[in-house]
């Protein structure tokens, strides 16, 4: 989904999970280092990282409050016991329309409410030398 957003290059894999403030970013232990980055807006994918727990646990993303007790009476009506295992697990093939329901839900990952730098995630695919700003080792101050 996120190549939609940002054309992923030809010899790049995977994106590389990027907190978007020094107050959330993980800090260096030993043997690693933080990269301090300045990203042109153009290259970065910003997705909700509490909704990214949705899509980890392979649950429906809901729009909002009304569409949440919408989907909740739509489950309650099957002879289900947990909405955990539409795509993987006990149910997995048994109910197609409610997986696509699902699937199709996970891109409001990118639909930010609220911009919060503790629930607001980047994503970028690469990392271009003059984005290095500073290099954080372990016990070097972030700021």
């Amino acid at each position: 989904m996120a190549e939609k957003i940002v054309s992923r290059p030809k010899d790049v894999e995977f994106p590389i999970w990027c907190s978007i403030s020094t107050r959330n970013c993980l800090r260096p232990i030993e043997k690693e280092v933080v990269y301090c980055l300045e990203v042109p807006e153009n290259h970065i994918i910003y997705f909700d990282g509490y909704k990214w727990d949705y899509v980890l646990n392979y649950l429906y993303i809901p729009k909002n409050e009304e569409d949440e007790k919408a989907y909740q009476k739509q489950i309650k009506e099957l002879p289900v016991t947990d909405e955990f295992n539409f795509i993987r697990g006990k149910y997995k093939g048994q109910y197609p329309f409610i997986e696509k329901k699902i699937r199709e839900s996970w891109t409001r990952i990118f639909e930010i409410e609220e911009w919060n730098d503790f629930k607001v995630q980047g994503n970028i695919w690469e990392i271009k030398k003059e984005w290095v700003k500073k290099i954080v080792l372990p016990g070097d101050s972030i700021e």
